[in-house]
């Protein structure tokens, strides 16, 4: 009889175990659901196995433009924003120069254009330079203008930006241009995503999200982040949301994508070391900043995200690594997470296209502002 009953709970056990180990396997499955039209793609915490899909990914670098002394044309002052073209010509913006240089695939300078100044083609302050098709588009804040720029340095175009003023703007190849702006009303401040046409008319507002009157520090802003795609797709997120929408270029949305997570806690310390991490050798201030009630108790669930030439999506989380590297998390096309990788903090990934990843380092740890660029490799 005893053993009769030991073995009902041995029994007993082995099937919960295999109940329990079926329902961890599960909650690491993608769920999928269709709903209005919308295809959405629920992703859990952890890694999903998708055997059809090379998952590792081994980085080798290749490439590096920026040196501290020597040939001007290869110094940087400042790093603002960069672009490669389909013949993979490297495109950057200096802020402090005021200027764009061209290298070509091989790290190669081949030109420079850019003039500061308030004229016709001229450019005074530039927060975004976007590779749409063969044109380059320039946000210059500074002129209150969108414009339009050939890879040769030729101005094609100038579009007055009116009382917008966006932070961010790119256009699609039909001449629509989306752009992130601070509304500005007597009882309120939002941040918008605002969709314009060619001559900076806005058509639609895609999403709007109300300030709150008493901001907190910039690095724990949420922020809209935005891309035009392929074939004038347009893909959007929030920074304290692990949530993209993604549209048709009729505007019709077409997929979400959802990813669970764990938030990270923002303690006294965590700002410090953030501090530390983006300030390196400065002082830190003697009171750290406070964070308002109103606000979210844990830092953004990412920073920024970017999408390859394939349709993958790379997202810049704020997880590190015991050696302080950052996070990437990496989603297929069809929106599933499955890998991710780090790099070090100073290096952020601008642009991926042909397998090649080119990030921008503000400074490494002699100060020197470069681009790198890493060769990709899938298995």
């Amino acid at each position: 009889m005893r053993k009769h009953i030991k073995r009902i709970k041995w029994i007993a056990s082995c099937l919960l175990i295999s109940a329990l180990f079926s329902i961890l396997l599960f909650a690491q499955e993608v769920k999928i659901e269709k709903k209005d039209g919308v295809v959405i793609v629920h992703n859990p915490k952890e890694l999903v196995d998708l055997p059809s899909i090379l998952s590792t990914l081994k980085l080798r670098e290749d490439l590096r433009i920026g040196i501290e002394s020597g040939d001007e044309n290869y110094m940087f002052s400042q790093l603002n924003s960069i672009q490669v073209s389909d013949e993979e010509e490297v495109i950057v913006y200096d802020g402090l120069e005021v200027s764009i240089k061209v290298f070509d695939k091989n790290g190669k300078f081949i030109r420079k254009f850019g003039q500061k100044g308030q004229g016709p083609g001229e450019i005074q302050s530039v927060s975004y330079i976007n590779l749409i098709g063969e044109n380059l588009n320039v946000m210059d804040r500074g002129n209150n203008r969108f414009s339009y720029y050939s890879i040769e340095g030729e101005c094609i175009k100038e579009i007055p930006t009116g009382k917008y003023r966006p932070y961010f703007a790119k256009a699609d190849s039909r001449g629509n241009i989306y752009g992130f702006v601070l509304i500005i009303e007597k009882k309120k401040v939002t941040q918008d995503l605002v969709k314009f046409n060619q001559e900076f008319k806005p058509t639609k507002t895609i999403t709007s999200r109300e300030m709150p009157k008493e901001p907190p520090p910039a690095d724990l802003m949420e922020l809209i982040r935005f891309h035009v795609l392929k074939d004038d797709y347009f893909i959007w997120g929030r920074t304290y949301n692990y949530e993209f929408n993604i549209f048709d270029k009729n505007g019709k949305q077409i997929r979400q994508i959802i990813k669970d997570y764990n938030p990270i806690r923002i303690t006294k310390d965590n700002l410090i070391e953030e501090f530390k991490r983006r300030y390196p050798g400065k002082k830190i201030p003697p009171k750290v900043p406070r964070i308002p009630d109103h606000f979210p108790n844990h830092f953004p669930i990412f920073e920024d995200f970017l999408c390859d030439d394939e349709g993958r999506i790379f997202v810049r989380t704020y997880e590190r690594d015991e050696k302080d590297n950052v996070y990437y998390d990496v989603f297929d096309p069809e929106g599933r997470y499955f890998t991710r990788f780090t790099l070090p903090f100073e290096e952020k990934v601008s642009v991926i296209k042909k397998n090649k990843m080119y990030c921008v380092i503000h400074g490494d740890k002699e100060g020197i502002p470069m681009i790198k660029r890493y060769e990709m490799k899938w298995e």
